[in-house]
């Protein structure tokens, strides 16, 4: 029993290291989530998450580091960079608007919006997504998360010029070019591996701090 007890210390173990390590390497700036989700009044929400500091490398590549002063000012730019770099259309090469759009600054930095006039039945899904395209190596995990739809996950990256373009057949996303733009697999997690994942975030958090813009440039 002792033996038996030791063994499942030991795989708990390995799994909390695993994942402060996949937690505190989705803190770099080369990495990114993309998250589409469906609430319960059937509202969708589309929320890039990533490091302060990928936020703040592509606002200062792309507008110059002189070009915010108040965090409200980087705020916008973030926004006017996201309607600049993404494209996401249902059914149809019509490109989908958002609204209530905000930007939440913190040492994990999320940018969400509002889906409008989203489709009742979705068939197909084209997400392209370059607003860290400049970050060398990047990778955007992308999670689709509604009740009437599979929930899978995908990577976008330089590989697949940050772009999935999505069928739905047989009840799984796949690929319109044939599975070349494809990587993602079905998210499948058991209990106990919530609860680790969650253990080790809090024991992350617990030890984060957060960064603070320097918005007294000139």
């Amino acid at each position: 029993m002792q033996t038996k007890c030791s063994f499942m210390k030991k795989l708990i173990a390995i799994f909390l290291f695993v994942w402060m390590g996949r937690i505190a390497q989705a803190h770099q700036p080369d990495l990114s989530t993309l998250i589409i989700s469906e609430n319960a009044n059937g509202q969708y929400f589309l929320e890039i998450t990533s490091s302060l500091t990928a936020f703040e490398s592509e606002v200062d590549f792309k507008y110059g580091e002189s070009s915010y002063k108040t965090p409200e000012e980087f705020k916008k730019l973030a926004l006017k960079h996201f309607y600049e770099s993404i494209l996401i259309s249902f059914n149809s090469p019509q490109k989908i608007s958002f609204g209530n759009a905000k930007v939440i600054l913190g040492h994990e930095t999320k940018l969400i919006v509002e889906i409008l006039k989203m489709p009742k039945v979705i068939n197909s899904i084209l997400i392209k997504n370059g607003f860290f395209q400049d970050i060398p190596q990047n990778q955007c995990i992308t999670i689709l998360f509604s009740k009437n739809l599979p929930k899978q996950q995908f990577i976008l990256a330089k590989d697949n010029d940050h772009r999935i373009d999505l069928k739905l057949e047989n009840g799984n996303w796949t690929s319109v070019d044939d599975g070349n733009n494809l990587s993602g697999f079905n998210i499948i997690i058991m209990p106990t591996v919530i609860l680790i994942i969650l253990l080790a975030l809090i024991a992350f958090l617990k030890n984060s701090k957060t960064k603070v813009l320097n918005f007294s440039k000139i």
